[in-house]
């Protein structure tokens, strides 16, 4: 799978291995893909991130707190990746390739993690306060997509719930799913520390 990624979000993926290990964590889930995105210096992904700006140390501190290690996950395959990240790194190839690119980017994994709004990347980023439809858009801006293939690219936006016919409809739907779910605790726990997940949400 590495071989079908950009340079930068190789070392973006290795970055995610690292950081799994640095917790103690015996897997590489959807927290440390994100990590080893704002972690690589050179990638889109982190650059759109650290403009909104997502902290480091915060997210790291998230992290520690509220994911417990080796909470008894199954990995997917031999590099340890949880099924929900290799789930998000097949989806980063499928972006690619909607916008025509035989390389996933380190700004297709991102967009893969906004657009499943369950993962634990998406809802430590909402714990964070980051506005995730606007990140949507401005990633999408950044990429150069063209506003009518926009328009496409939300209407297959992953929601809970119903699609909208347009692009504000989606995101504003996108935007009540996940603040919603987090309100009536209704989102997938976080490995180990559902209730703590639970309580900081609902804050």
């Amino acid at each position: 799978m590495p071989e079908q990624y950009t340079k930068s979000a190789k070392k973006a993926l290795r970055l995610a291995m690292a950081a799994a290990k640095s917790f103690g964590h015996s897997y590489v889930g959807s927290e440390h893909l994100l990590l080893g995105l704002l972690r690589e210096p050179d990638g889109t992904a982190g650059a759109v991130l650290r403009d909104y700006p997502v902290d480091e140390k915060k997210l790291t501190e998230l992290i520690e707190e509220l994911i417990d290690p080796d909470g008894g996950i199954v990995t997917a395959d031999q590099e340890g990746y949880t099924p929900r990240a290799e789930g998000i790194l097949r989806n980063a190839l499928d972006e690619a390739r909607e916008t025509d690119l035989e390389l996933a980017g380190t700004e297709h994994i991102l967009l893969a993690i906004l657009k499943d709004i369950d993962c634990v990347a998406a809802r430590l980023l909402h714990t964070m306060e980051v506005n995730l439809p606007n990140l949507y858009r401005q990633l999408l801006d950044i990429m150069g997509v063209t506003d009518e293939r926009s328009r496409d690219l939300m209407k297959n936006t992953r929601t809970a719930g119903e699609e909208g016919d347009a692009e504000t409809a989606v995101l504003d739907q996108y935007s009540r799913d996940l603040t919603a779910k987090a309100r009536e605790g209704r989102m997938d726990p976080i490995i180990g520390r559902d209730k703590e997940m639970r309580r900081i949400l609902q804050i």
